[in-house]
């Protein structure tokens, strides 16, 4: 791999390679580790301890709340388009049950 003059990073053919099988490429200085220890150290202190895990909890409420509400609503939608379905090819003139149906031998027993 090669750096271009605008700092970007250049993959050749045999970083290619090493992808496939899993490798990371060497893309300079890792900072990883120093920011794993950084909060680390931060974590010993309760009051941000604290502050992370609470900020933590509050994102995981909203996305629950956010979740319910939409849930709810689909609830909703279900049971106006199951209503619709069900007693469509009944109008407003009908106020009880269908009526059986007339002029045919059903129920007579000869």
């Amino acid at each position: 791999m090669t750096t271009l003059p605008d700092g970007c990073f250049d993959i050749g053919d045999d970083d290619l390679e090493d992808l496939s099988e899993g490798k990371r490429p060497y893309l300079g200085e890792d900072t990883t580790s120093y920011e794993e220890t950084a909060h680390n150290q931060l974590l010993e202190d309760p009051k941000y301890a604290v502050f992370v895990h609470e900020t933590q909890i509050n994102r995981l409420i909203q996305v629950l709340d956010d979740l319910t509400k939409k849930v709810l609503d689909l609830e909703s939608q279900l049971n106006t388009l199951e209503e619709s379905m069900r007693f469509s090819e009944y109008s407003s003139t009908h106020n009880g049950p269908p009526e059986p149906p007339s002029g045919t031998d059903y129920g007579q027993q000869s």
